[in-house]
């Protein structure tokens, strides 16, 4: 939810407005608990006079603005409240529910979904920009054509959230980026004119689980490709996730996909039938066959003090400040398959590398985990 309390409030210069979360509501006392998104917890008492109003996510203004009772309001919900400059009471409580939110969201993320597309940049000249993204049947490349009125954003040092993405121009975004555009999108998928383009300069690392901190929210691992030790950070919004087991070695390097030829790739849910077929459950899929970041979507969540030490995982992240420690935006447990596949190609394209360490950066010569991911 993006929203200035200045733009939406308008209020006069000496009250005090607070933008947070709701944490509790008590209709015996008619207080609202709350967590200020830049301040400490505060509990605000509602009095006969004070307006309670509620809009809808992402509104601009309070045209459309609903009254509502305290006994509406829920833990949870996004609130701007205005104190009083005089005696600091709330004269005004405009509520955004957490509900509206939610289904906001889901929407958001279907529409990125299905007018969307995702991948690694391979090139990018005056608006056009080539990206490739890989699933486990093969490279899928697009192009993206963006103009002066394409909205532009890009992940900052060591942010994790998609919506925490700051303003960018489309002449920063360069080959090795990862990017996502939405807009108009070509039958087959392989072409959008953008209205909005997310990107960001990301790594992805893998390595051996050599520590696990759950109370500090950090673990250790060893990276595989340079052997030094690499901290990284989880927080409320890193995607934890568990790749699935294939007895037999089904779905591995070298071995056949689970359902034969056609069937569904390593980590994809049951309901994935074939390359470009839609989910047997749900709305129809993008065109073509489905691509990593909608197969981790899928994934098992895993918790992190269920890691243990020799696990092999593999980390997206931004490209923090320092280079011994990252905030993981996706980290994969039970990676052993995927560093595998990362390794193939280098292995494949000279034989001087067949005793090297895997390669998980870049397109062409390893597999990049997804880290935009609606």
């Amino acid at each position: 939810m993006v929203l200035a309390a200045e733009a939406l409030l308008g209020e006069a210069a000496s009250d005090r407005r607070l933008v947070g979360t709701v944490t509790a509501v008590s209709a015996e006392t008619g207080e609202v608990e709350f967590k200020p998104d830049n301040a400490a917890p505060l509990t605000v008492r509602v009095l006969p006079a004070t307006l309670i109003e509620r809009v809808a996510p992402l509104a601009k203004d309070l045209k459309n603005a609903a009254p509502i009772s305290l006994a509406e309001i829920a833990a949870g919900d996004r609130v701007f409240v205005t104190l009083d400059g005089e005696n600091g009471e709330p004269w005004r409580i405009v509520v955004m529910p957490a509900s509206d939110i939610a289904r906001r969201k889901q929407a958001d993320q279907l529409d990125w979904m299905t007018r969307g597309v995702c991948g690694v940049v391979v090139a990018s000249s005056g608006g056009q920009i080539s990206v490739s993204r890989r699933s486990f049947t093969g490279n899928v490349q697009a192009v993206v054509t963006a103009t002066s009125s394409t909205a532009c954003r890009r992940y900052a040092p060591d942010s994790v959230k998609f919506a925490d993405a700051v303003a960018g121009r489309i002449d920063q975004i360069e080959p090795g980026d990862q990017l996502c555009a939405r807009g108009d999108k070509s039958a087959d998928g392989l072409k959008v004119a953008a209205t909005e383009v997310v990107f960001g300069s990301f790594a992805t690392h893998a390595g051996t689980v050599t520590s696990v901190d759950a109370a500090a929210g950090a673990m250790t691992i060893r990276d595989l490709g340079s052997g030094r030790p690499l901290r990284v950070r989880v927080t409320a919004d890193s995607r934890l996730k568990r790749m699935l087991d294939f007895p037999g070695g089904a779905g591995g390097p070298g071995g056949p996909p689970p359902d034969g030829p056609g069937g569904p790739p390593p980590g994809a849910p049951p309901e994935e039938r074939g390359p470009g077929g839609p989910p047997r459950n749900g709305p129809p899929g993008p065109p073509g066959p489905p691509d990593f970041a909608q197969m981790i979507e899928h994934m098992p969540a895993v918790a992190l003090e269920a890691l243990k030490p020799g696990e092999t995982v593999v980390v997206s992240s931004t490209r923090g400040a320092k280079a011994n420690e990252l905030t993981a935006i996706v980290l994969l447990a039970n990676a052993d398959m995927l560093v595998r596949l990362a390794s193939r190609p280098r292995q494949q394209e000279s034989a001087d590398d067949a005793g090297s360490a895997p390669s998980l950066a870049g397109a062409a010569g390893g597999l990049d985990l997804p880290a935009i991911i609606p």
